[in-house]
């Protein structure tokens, strides 16, 4: 059954790199992509907001200019997707709005989501992206790539396993997506992080269990630690050319890494691929 891959993406390198690789997965795959350029709107009319009374009209001249600018790189940037795309099945759309929004409300009939690590929708300096994704991950009904610039998407993934519904759902929603995402590769490592290694093991053995059904090599770990912000940012280290898969919500430590400053820094210096369902 042919999957629905949303795309999001602009003109810096990292969209540029995302596009062609996404292309490249659906010719493996006969994936259809929905690639989305989006013009923040609501960003960008906010740069009249605090002009003085003497200068609004200019200021409004301004936006306008800006946002006529906007819509013409929007349009080259579509037109690019296309001539690269010729050989698979897609579909473009200009969206105007809050991009937080427009990228959860898209998601719907979406089966997976890929961002770039970094994108500044057009504009010089963009600082909403960071919460943005949060937004997206809470909000979202599929799961999320994203992936960062100059980075090789390998076959070797990794899983955080809690014991909670949701990096459950991560998991077996990452081996739905898994034959577009990588080629066929049957070795994982699962990581449970715990200040116990035979409660993390425990933690960790339905997993591998299910894992095996679907004929994967499983390599279970336990990461010592009673701090999960801490022990999620060293698995992503140890394994620089990894996949990583985690459940969003799975515990209260989770949410709360997510919602903190780790998962800000995770994302804001991510290296490799991170996989997010909740």
């Amino acid at each position: 059954m042919k999957k629905n891959i949303l795309i999001v993406i602009d003109e810096n390198v990292n969209s540029q790199q995302l596009s062609q690789w996404a292309i490249n997965r659906a010719k493996n795959t006969g994936s259809h992509i929905s690639a989305i350029t989006i013009i923040p709107q609501e960003q960008i009319e906010s740069l009249k907001i605090g002009a003085p009374a003497g200068a609004i009209h200019y200021a409004m001249e301004r936006v306008d200019e800006i946002l006529h600018q906007t819509q013409e790189k929007a349009n080259r940037v579509i037109d690019n997707f296309k001539e690269i795309a010729k050989e698979i099945s897609y579909s473009t759309k200009i969206l105007s709005g809050s991009p937080a929004k427009i990228i959860s409300q898209q998601s719907i009939y979406s089966d997976l989501v890929i961002l770039p690590s970094k994108i500044n929708y057009y504009m010089e300096e963009y600082d909403d992206y960071l919460s943005d994704i949060k937004d997206i991950l809470s909000q979202g009904s599929c799961p999320t790539l994203i992936i960062p610039e100059n980075v090789k998407i390998t076959n070797k993934t990794v899983f955080t396993i809690d014991g909670k519904l949701q990096s459950a759902n991560a998991l077996k929603a990452y081996i739905q997506m898994s034959k577009f995402i990588v080629d066929n590769y049957k070795e994982v490592k699962l990581y449970n992080i715990n200040d116990e290694i035979a409660d993390g093991m425990k933690i960790l053995s339905q997993a591998e269990e299910y894992l095996t059904i679907k004929g994967y090599k499983v390599i279970k770990m336990v990461k010592t630690s009673d701090d999960v912000p801490e022990g999620m940012m060293e698995i992503v280290e140890e394994n620089p050319h990894a996949t990583t898969v985690l459940g969003a919500y799975g515990s209260s430590k989770i949410e709360n890494f997510f919602f903190g400053s780790s998962a800000t820094q995770l994302i804001k210096n991510i290296k490799t691929p991170l996989f997010f369902f909740h």
